[in-house]
């Protein structure tokens, strides 16, 4: 009986300790289904962390793409408008060129003209002074003429030319005594 004792004790003992390591590996267990619980919900957490950083980036490389485009565009805009104030200088250049060129054609022919009026003005004065000079040497020989004639009516019994070209006079003086 003292074995039988022992061994109900024994088994009570054993019973107890197989209860406790059930209860231990129940506690494990439940605490391992913690850790497991709080790893999942961990790793959804990181999960939800990396698509929200995912989403993030991605949000961020949108922007960096809008910002980038944006500024090509802008970049497009500047050199259109670049290009079209060039093209408006040039075609102000030529204009103001082309303008330059017809008011150097009228200076020219401004300055033709009065060159002509002047060189014309100044051919009409020769000839008007030619023409004076023509009547006046004119004149001058009419008169000489004249005197010509007078002197030779007057004189032509006295003077004469000779066969070698001398002119040859007589003159007939009455003495006083």
């Amino acid at each position: 009986m003292l074995e039988e004792q022992q061994k109900m004790n024994a088994n009570k003992i054993l019973k107890e300790q197989l209860k406790q390591q059930r209860a231990e590996i129940k506690k494990a267990k439940e605490a391992e289904e913690r850790k497991a619980a709080a790893a999942e919900a961990a790793a959804v957490a990181a999960e939800a962390k990396q698509a929200a950083m995912e989403e993030e980036a991605k949000k961020l490389k949108a922007a960096a793409d809008e910002t980038k485009r944006l500024n090509e565009l802008e970049k497009i805009r500047e050199e259109a408008a670049t290009a079209a104030k060039k093209k408006a200088m040039e075609e102000k250049r030529v204009a103001d060129h082309a303008a330059w060129l017809a008011a150097k054609a009228k200076r020219e022919a401004a300055a033709k003209k009065a060159q002509d009026a002047a060189a014309k003005a100044a051919s009409d004065e020769v000839a008007k002074k030619r023409a004076r000079d023509a009547q006046l040497m004119a004149q001058h020989q009419a008169k000489m003429n004249e005197k010509r004639r007078i002197f030779e009516e007057q004189f032509k019994h006295v003077w004469g030319r000779s066969q070698t070209g001398l002119s040859l006079a007589t003159v007939d003086f009455e003495s006083k005594e």
